[in-house]
């Protein structure tokens, strides 16, 4: 299976002189975690949900969007796209045809349509896995849970 035969055509984006505001409201709007930053028709970055809530106070987008852009092409498999997601840590990718951007997919949409090796996916959250097992929690043991 192709990019290009799960891809998202519709690209919800944002102009770079949108705030925080803007930005939250458009990912509330449409139930995304992510938008797209432009300029003069121009992709310059993308702003996550998790880029807002650690840049808390900052409002402008530019300062705290991600770039530049990881692209893939239409054309390439599934497991290109799980192999590009975990060597930069995104969830998320922009699809290319002939340098313009056509679309975007994320783990999301791949894991709905993929029987796919973990490996990938265990590379994409790495950093936060390896934080997690160098912390010695205590065990705890519950025996009911009410609410």
């Amino acid at each position: 299976m192709k990019v290009k035969d799960i891809m998202n055509k519709s690209i919800v984006a944002a102009n770079s002189d949108a705030d925080i505001k803007d930005i939250t409201k458009m990912m509330s709007d449409f139930d995304i975690g992510f938008i797209p930053i432009m300029e003069d028709d121009n992709f310059l970055g993308v702003v996550t949900d998790r880029d807002i809530a650690l840049n808390l106070g900052n409002d402008d987008i530019t300062d705290i969007m991600s770039c530049p852009i990881v692209t893939i092409s239409k054309d390439s498999s599934l497991e290109d796209a799980l192999k590009t997601m975990a060597s930069y840590k995104v969830k998320r990718l922009m699809i290319e045809e002939d340098g313009k951007i056509i679309g975007v997919i994320s783990l999301s949409d791949i894991i709905k349509n993929i029987d796919f090796n973990t490996k990938y996916i265990k590379e994409i959250y790495e950093d936060r896995i390896d934080i997690t097992n160098e912390i010695d929690l205590p065990k705890v043991e519950v025996d009911a849970f009410e609410l």
